[in-house]
């Protein structure tokens, strides 16, 4: 047998060789071409705003699902019969209601850019009137956005920002000096999108009057060329604006545009922050938020600006002698007088409740571990609902806290990884739960964690797994020499005997804040293993320092020194998983 691992960046290549499959309905190409072993997925929920019903894409429909029973209650969108409507092409990518859910925004013929960026052509659908518009005849536009009030979508077309006022038909540009590789506007360069994952940089105020939005002025940024390979004799060469590490970034302002008056103000902001990754409306619309870090992103700062001078003052610091991850973990809340963050300034991602001046109200979630989702805010209850790494880093447990009394209530607690998907009004949730050993089953629960139904157990897989004959995963702790205890798993031959010697593959990712050692479904890469330990292949897994559900400091160890400790810590890993007799060094 032979094995040839080749890593780029994030994407392996494997190739593996061997003259016997063992048991013939186990093969690589069953797993990774047939996929004749994948789990059944559900779709993301569109929740609609009465909290009981959903709506999925579905050849071209917009179809409503009553989220109890599950049944087809309607076809709220016709993609085919609306076909040359108003010149829509008949086909649609995606799809946003508005507010009142009178209006649909279309998003057709879209057209990747990077990793998440892309441009399209937006219809605008009137379900009322059944009339249907272009938004844009122009070229295709990025990032439409309908204002609150239903009257206007704000779009970029050429790195510049529009609005069009939808019962007039009437386009206003907004900025005019976009071009490309100098000037954005209401848009990111490639730096935000990768490193912050912002891509659309503008917003609407929450009464629809005023839009703030980002300017990237990238012309003193070095440019990178490369080239794409395509079906033609030569590639096609792509010059993009790209700093490397010490080189200059693009500089970053933020801007308020006001409709009454068309006019744009610079915000002033106190200090010059290389970066503004996120900019949020608070619930007053005269005020928005403008989150700030230096290069190095240890020191973070909000900001309040006002609309009436375009002033800023700081709402809250953090500093950390590390680095701080960006997230949208920031709720305003509607009494204008509290906002919610997260943070790990005490050594794990925890909750905190805050005055409109900074000042820490509450600690909301209190203990040694880490809270690696933040599902939202009911402010009909009180309560914030969150996914923590609670019992173990290597489980995850659904959880919610009052805001009222800070009773903390555990919703979902199977031994593995529970995660959920609220409704609009939280009256109901999707509860998803699967361990290393049993994929993913998908339950509609009520509130009080009543199960309405089941929508799918993936009973197929524990067949396919009985009947193969499947290893069990086993996880385990390894003891190194520095101290530390870093997780693994281990899946052995199904025939194992501890007399006999086996070859070792190692198999991790290991990045900051990753993790591969958790107690949930791996999809095709469970029967990829299973299938090597067929092959005589004992399979394991070791998290290194500076992966995640661990705390801060223990994610953090790689900074400034990216690859040192992860190194380390996996060749001592294979040392000491080498001493065991059965496998062959």
């Amino acid at each position: 047998m032979r094995i040839l691992s080749i890593y780029l960046g994030c994407l392996y290549f494997i190739c593996i060789q061997t003259t016997a499959y063992g048991q013939e309905a186990l093969s690589n190409e069953a797993i990774w071409q047939d996929f004749s072993f994948s789990h059944k997925r559900i779709p993301g929920f569109n929740f609609l705003k009465d909290g009981r019903h959903y709506t999925r894409l579905i050849s071209n429909q917009i179809v409503q699902f009553d989220i109890v029973s599950g049944d087809q209650d309607d076809i709220l969108f016709d993609g085919k019969a609306e076909s040359e409507n108003g010149g829509f092409p008949g086909s649609f990518d995606s799809y946003v209601f508005s507010r009142s859910e009178n209006n649909l925004l279309l998003k057709t013929e879209t057209e990747r850019i990077y990793r998440r960026s892309s441009k399209s052509n937006y219809f605008v659908y009137n379900r009322a009137r059944g009339t249907m518009d272009a938004l844009f005849e122009g070229g295709k536009q990025m990032y439409a956005t309908m204002s609150p009030n239903e009257q206007k979508i704000a779009f970029v077309h050429d790195n510049n920002l529009y609005i069009k006022d939808l019962p007039s038909g009437e386009i206003n540009q907004l900025t005019s000096d976009g071009q490309f590789n100098h000037i954005i506007n209401g848009a990111s360069d490639w730096v935000y999108e990768e490193e912050f994952s912002l891509t659309k940089a503008f917003i609407w105020s929450p009464d629809s009057k005023h839009i703030a939005f980002l300017r990237f002025d990238e012309t003193e940024v070095k440019e990178f060329d490369m080239n794409y390979y395509t079906d033609e004799l030569y590639p096609d060469k792509y010059v993009f604006k790209y700093p490397k590490v010490g080189e200059k970034n693009a500089v970053v302002s933020v801007h308020i545009y006001s409709l009454d008056k068309d006019e744009i103000q610079t915000v002033s902001l106190p200090r010059e922050d290389l970066y503004i990754p996120r900019i949020k409306w608070t619930g007053d619309p005269n005020i928005f938020c403008i989150t700030t870090l230096n290069r190095h992103q240890n020191h973070l700062r909000l900001y309040l600006a006002k609309v009436k001078n375009a002033k800023s003052y700081l709402l809250l610091e953090e500093k950390d002698p590390y680095y701080i991850d960006i997230h949208d973990y920031l709720v305003f809340l509607p009494n204008g007088e509290q906002f919610i963050w997260t943070s790990e300034s005490e050594g794990f991602n925890q909750i905190f409740l805050h005055r409109m001046n900074g000042d820490l109200i509450e600690k909301l979630t209190k203990g040694e571990y880490d809270v690696t989702s933040f599902y939202g805010y009911d402010s009909d209850r009180s309560k914030v609902y969150f996914q923590a790494a609670e019992s173990s880093p290597l489980t995850r447990q659904v959880m919610s806290v009052s805001l009222e009394d800070g009773y903390i209530d555990v919703l979902e607690s199977e031994q593995g990884v529970n995660s959920a998907s609220f409704s609009t009004t939280y009256d109901y949730y999707v509860h998803t739960h699967s361990t290393m050993n049993q994929a993913p089953v998908y339950t509609v629960k009520t509130l009080d964690g009543d199960a309405a139904r089941t929508i799918e157990d993936n009973s197929r897989i524990g067949e396919l797994q009985e009947a193969i004959e499947t290893s069990k995963v086993e996880f385990s702790q390894l003891a190194m020499d520095e101290g530390h205890i870093l997780n693994s798993y281990t899946i052995k031959p199904p025939d194992f005997d501890p007399t006999k010697q086996y070859p070792l593959l190692m198999y991790l990712y290991g990045g900051p804040g990753s993790q591969k050692v958790i107690d949930s479904w791996q999809g095709e890469y469970y029967w990829w293993f299973q299938y090597l330990a067929k092959q005589g292949f004992i399979v394991a897994c070791v998290d290194n320092r500076g992966t995640g559900a661990r705390g801060s400091e223990f994610k953090k160890m790689s900074y400034l020194q990216l690859g040192h400790y992860e190194t380390l810590d996996q060749i001592e890993a294979a040392n000491k998983l080498g001493s065991y007799p059965y496998i062959d060094t």
